[in-house]
Parts: C-alpha cells; structure tokens; sequence
C-alpha cells in the first residue's frame, strides 16, 4: 500500500482514458451489461456493437472509436453464428484483422483454464474490447452466490490489469424471472438487479443496457434500449427504440 496526500493526489495526471462508445456508454476498460429477456436482440445488438467498434463506426446513436475486437459466442454453434454474420455483413465492409470470434460452448471464464484460454487470445491478438455472449454459458459457478460470482469478476479484473489499454467488456445476460408481489398480484421492475436477482454483477459493472420488447403495430421488430445505469457518463441518457430491419440486419432508431 503506498498512500498519496491529497496535494499529491491533485498533482497527480492519470493516464488518458480514451472513448471505446461515447457518451460515457463504455471507456476504456469499463465493463458493461446488455440484457434483456429472451427474444430482444441481444446477440444481434451485440454482434453491432462489436461490428461498429471494429470500424469505428456508430452503434444504435452512440459514435464509437476503432478498437480489436473480441466475441465469445457460448450459445450457439459455430455454423449458426456464422449465418447471422453472413446476413450482417451483406452491404458492410469486412475488416480483415479488427474483429476476432470464437464459437466455444464448453470454456468457463471462472476456472483458471478458461480464463488463460480468453487472456492468451487477447494478448496474442492484441484484443481491446471483449463481447461475452452470454454470461450464464461461460461461468460453471451460480452467479447468484458471491463467491461464484466474485471469481468470474476477479479473473475480468485480472485481464483488465495485465492489458494496455485495459480491456472493455460488453457482457450479455437473460433477464432474471420477474418478483411477483403478493399484495398487488403484478410483478415489479427491479432494474439492473433483474439481470441475476443478486447485485454482485450490478454493483460491479459501470454501464447496465436494459433491451425490453416495444409493441408497436406500425414497427414490428422494435426493442427499447434503456441505460439503467451509466457512472461513467457525464450527463443523464435516454431511452431509446429501435427497429430491427431484418433485410439489412440492422437497427433503426424509431424514437
């Protein structure tokens, strides 16, 4: 432990932290979240979130700076995440070395060999920014329980420390089941906390992305994304909707 003085604190120039998606969605080395329940595009936003970092691109309305990437898909197979890339990519420009993806069902980044598999990957490929899709395929824990939970976070941490620029995460996850209150019979919004029905995963990430289902007749294939949570941002942010335009594989803002 090696304590500053305030002065010293004050005097003190941190390094320059620069954008990853701006509007304080994701500077370097934060780590955000993107859930929602099953059905609202995660993966597709995910897979724009990654494809317009990659570019330097604008992701739904945030302009983003060009950093490598990384996807880790855990959920589906590695012929059916490519067919969806094979749709994404009609019309857009293919950069050759600035988007990486691995299909792998079986690694868990909180075992010490899961975690070395992800940081030899990053390191080799000089990756900056992370997507895991999803959380619950990658841990072999219960997210739920803190030491679970706190080994996955730990093991991200240690990557982020050991990388220059830190590593950014987009990490998605399924919505928890709704809390049912027994007085009113409705079920209640718990925000961030829904995403594992514990906080250890809110209270550690910097920016939560909520994505819900918007039913709307004249736009069918809406979702609105609603930042829940954004420490790092300097002013408040909106909801948005969008519309996914299946054709084109990408989102429309609608309002």
């Amino acid at each position: 432990m090696n304590p500053k003085t305030l002065r010293q604190l004050l005097d003190w120039s941190p390094p320059l932290r620069l954008s990853v998606v701006a509007n304080g969605i994701a500077p370097e080395g934060a780590v955000v979240f993107l859930y929602g329940v099953y059905g609202t595009l995660k993966t597709w936003l995910s897979m724009d979130f990654a494809y317009q970092i990659s570019v330097g691109g604008i992701w739904l309305v945030y302009q983003t700076v060009r950093h490598r990437v990384l996807v880790l898909q855990s959920e589906l197979t590695e012929a059916e995440y490519r067919h969806r890339w094979v749709l994404y990519t009609q019309g857009r420009t293919v950069n050759s070395n600035g988007l990486y993806i691995v299909t792998d069902a079986e690694i868990k980044l909180d075992t010490p060999m899961g975690f070395q598999m992800l940081e030899n990957a990053v390191i080799a490929n000089k990756i900056e920014v992370v997507v895991v899709d999803n959380l619950i395929s990658v841990m072999i824990g219960d997210g739920t329980k803190n030491v679970d939970a706190q080994r996955f976070i730990d093991n991200c941490k240690r990557l982020r420390a050991r990388t220059t620029p830190p590593v950014t995460f987009l990490i998605v996850h399924h919505a928890h089941q709704p809390v049912l209150d027994l007085r009113t019979g409705k079920t209640f919004h718990q925000r961030g906390y829904e995403m594992f029905g514990s906080s250890f995963f809110a209270d550690w990430a910097d920016t939560i992305l909520e994505v819900r289902h918007e039913v709307d007749g004249a736009f069918p294939d809406s979702v609105r994304v609603t930042p829940e949570k954004y420490r790092l941002a300097e002013a408040s942010l909106p909801p948005y909707t969008y519309q996914f335009q299946r054709q084109q594989a990408q989102f429309r803002l609608v309002i």
